[in-house]
């Protein structure tokens, strides 16, 4: 079967391998000139080292990711993140605390808060036995709101806010979190390894780009469906694609746009989802800040627009001596930067981190802006439901889609979609 694939992020170029595996004749067609998506990397001038500024982290619970790993080789290249999290709260008597995720114990909370919060996990300890990328059946937990009025400070300070701001990039309540989706994070964050791949993440999409046939700089302007093929048309050349099956493995919005219009219902689910732009600053520093600690916290509600930093140097061999710091800016503060300059967006940020750091700005020696069209797609209450019946609406059809907005905005659920929708072929 002859079969395209709009888009060269992680959930296309797996389709495209998995199909290809299965001996179909498999094309990949990419707006951009290069692979990848949402995982990217930017080099350090003079070190030839690749940074990412996009998606960071496998984790161990990567079943998908680590078997394509292997495949092509990269899995030895995997290397385990160690190290703390400084979390700060005006209740510790130093501004802050370090937080380990191996032994979590929330300082500021105390005895009482922390049991609140083992009470919390233990209450909805089912949920976190099963595959969390998959859409095999409902949770009932999908129907219920993570974040709520009635849940104690303690579970919102130390499990729902800090988990929604680095594993969704918002804050819970702006996205609407569902309690499924909150427990998914659980999961993902708290109880898994996090590994780097040496190289960046998007090595492995341009390994797998090296194997399979992609066509980059080829933005699809159209598809029209015939009697019997699809016609996909590219707004860079007159040249038409023909294909029995298409696959839109862009981001929701533009699959969304692509899609016929006798799929409405469809294309209403795809319109539906959110996933705000992001920018992410990198900053090149004069030197090393703490070692040991790879990633900060701004827990509390502040006046700034940073909730999160992570240190890269702290991550990547090689760049331990020096410090790399990227700020975080989540939903909905992140809207109040997408039009600003990089010149606009770089001051606003080291004038917040001379607050944290004094002096942070005179440590600059280099500085990078990066703008993602889409940032974390959103999971809020009755996500998986709609998911679900979305993809009971596609089966069958000539016509597939796949995404990590389907179930949970990884990478892993990018490639749980990618296989789903290769098996539909079997």
């Amino acid at each position: 079967m002859k079969i395209v694939i709009i888009g060269a992020g992680i959930a296309g170029l797996g389709a495209a391998y998995y199909l290809s595996k299965s001996n179909h004749n498999v094309m990949v067609l990419e707006a951009s000139g290069n692979v990848g998506g949402r995982s990217c990397t930017i080099t350090r001038r003079g070190s030839g080292i690749a940074i990412d500024v996009g998606t960071q982290f496998f984790h161990s619970n990567y079943h998908h990711a680590r078997h394509l790993l292997s495949e092509t080789g990269l899995l030895d290249s995997l290397s385990v993140v160690h190290g703390y999290t400084r979390i700060y709260d005006e209740r510790a008597s130093s501004g802050y605390y370090n937080f380990n995720k191996n032994i979590p114990w929330y300082g500021p909370e105390g005895l009482f808060g922390n049991l609140k919060i083992g009470q919390f996990l233990l209450r909805h300890l089912h949920l976190l036995r099963r595959y969390p990328f998959s859409l095999t059946s409902p949770s009932m937990a999908d129907c219920l709101p993570g974040m709520s009025d009635k849940l104690h400070p303690s579970v919102v300070n130390g499990i729902v806010r800090p988990l929604s701001l680095i594993g969704a990039l918002a804050e819970p309540d702006a996205m609407n979190i569902s309690l499924h989706h909150l427990m998914r994070l659980v999961r993902i964050i708290l109880t898994t390894r996090f590994y780097k791949l040496q190289g960046g993440v998007d090595r492995l999409h341009r390994t797998l780009a090296k194997r399979l046939p992609v066509i980059l700089d080829a933005p699809v302007s159209s598809l029209a469906q015939t009697r019997t093929a699809w016609e996909i048309r590219t707004r860079s050349s007159d040249r038409v694609f023909t294909a029995d099956h298409v696959i839109l493995a862009t981001p929701a919005k533009d699959a969304a746009s692509l899609m016929p219009s006798d799929f409405h219902e469809e294309k209403s689910f795809l319109e539906s989802i959110k996933a705000p732009p992001f920018v992410l600053p990198t900053f090149f520093l004069d030197r090393p800040m703490c070692p040991g600690t790879w990633s900060y916290l701004f827990h509390q509600k502040q006046r700034g627009l940073i909730s999160y930093l992570t240190d890269v140097s702290q991550l990547t061999a090689g760049l331990a001596d020096k410090a790399i710091i990227q700020p975080w800016i989540c939903y909905p503060n992140s809207t109040h930067l997408v039009d600003r300059t990089d010149s606009e967006i770089t001051e606003r940020c080291l004038d917040e981190l001379d607050g944290y750091f004094p002096g942070f700005s005179s440590w600059v020696i280099d500085a990078s802006i990066t703008r993602h069209a889409s940032a974390v797609p959103f999971h809020p209450v009755g996500h998986e439901q709609r998911a679900i019946e979305f993809l009971k609406k596609m089966a069958g059809k000539s016509l597939s889609v796949c995404g990590d907005y389907l179930s949970g905005g990884y990478l892993e659920a990018s490639l749980w979609s990618a296989k789903y929708v290769s098996q539909q072929f079997d």
